[in-house]
């Protein structure tokens, strides 16, 4: 299972969850601990960058949107990018598309968090 990673790319944190299967182990939760040191740190524009994810089920959507309203608690933003097709289209689904921003690329995301507060 690959290991969660932070980057930063003009300040702005880019979390890559390595390749894994997305489905509420043990070490999927990590994500909600990235993202709490990320947001205790003072930084407010978050990238989770999915390209690498193999898979995921309802627990592992259930993680990604926790770690979005953790960081919506603390007003910072957090968005997707890279979402596989079958992916984005349970995001069209569960209607998660028009909560969530979700971008193809990391550089359209930047663009978006660079151009807000």
């Amino acid at each position: 299972m690959g290991k969660i990673e932070t980057a930063f790319i003009e300040g702005i944190a880019v979390i890559d969850l390595g390749e894994r299967k997305l489905v509420g182990e043990h070490d999927d939760y990590d994500l909600w601990g990235e993202v709490e040191n990320l947001l205790k740190d003072d930084k407010k524009k978050i990238i989770l960058d999915l390209s690498r994810l193999q898979w995921s089920n309802s627990t592992g959507i259930g993680i990604l949107v926790s770690a979005w309203t953790m960081a919506q608690k603390e007003e910072a933003e957090l968005v997707v990018v890279n979402a596989s097709a079958r992916l984005d289209n349970i995001f069209k689904v569960t209607n998660l598309k028009f909560i969530m921003k979700i971008f193809e690329t990391v550089d359209e995301a930047v663009v978006y968090l660079k151009s807000i507060w």
